[in-house]
């Protein structure tokens, strides 16, 4: 047997990548599109308030927010989670 195959009945579990989240999240705000939170936020359909505490990492957004930034951002939800064993 191959010592990466995974075993019978052994399970993955996908992990969140939230430092790529946050820093895609960053990166196309501030250096792609050149905009302030408060327009992001307008742009995203969510609070300033929102967008400023999920960059500094003290709030995740929910699922529905989540996937709508990840389409503003030009990602699917997908591309933050890793498979682990």
């Amino acid at each position: 047997m191959i010592e990466d195959e995974p075993k019978k009945n052994q399970c993955f579990k996908p992990t969140f990548n939230k430092d790529q989240f946050l820093y895609d999240m960053k990166y196309h705000r501030r250096m792609v599109l050149e905009i302030s939170a408060k327009e992001a936020a307008e742009q995203i359909g969510i609070s300033g308030a929102s967008i400023s505490r999920i960059e500094s990492g003290k709030e995740t957004p929910n699922l529905e927010n989540f996937g709508i930034i990840t389409a503003w951002i030009g990602k699917t939800p997908n591309y933050y989670y890793n498979e682990q064993k």
